[in-house]
């Protein structure tokens, strides 16, 4: 298959012209609005239960989640096969979770 290139002078100035408005555009786009430049742009206002979500949220985020002491013996005693694992206590530990997360919620839903 042959390919030639028979672009007119219209043709391109047509496509150099799509491109400069797109670019227009796209500079309209991110220049402030009016709103935003005197200072009258949208605000808002959280309740004081959002800001101590919030805090928690940061809190949580600050928190350390991995017990290097705990890692170090519970592969130290994989490699030695010497790791077991307590299915009851397990299952116990996950139903408790699971209950203490259903008060949570219930409590959440009752402030709303």
């Amino acid at each position: 298959m042959k390919v030639t290139q028979n672009n007119s002078p219209i043709q391109m100035d047509a496509y150099l012209k799509q491109i400069q408005q797109q670019r227009q555009q796209q500079q309209q786009d991110v220049q402030p609005s009016d709103a935003t430049a005197k200072g009258t742009a949208d605000r808002v206002k959280l309740s004081s239960h959002a800001k101590d979500i919030q805090k928690a949220a940061l809190a949580l985020g600050q928190a350390e989640d991995v017990r290097d002491d705990k890692i170090r013996q519970v592969k130290m005693d994989i490699e030695k096969g010497t790791y077991q694992v307590n299915a009851a206590k397990v299952a116990t530990d996950m139903l408790q979770e699971a209950f203490e997360n259903n008060k949570v919620m219930k409590k959440i839903d009752t402030r709303a």
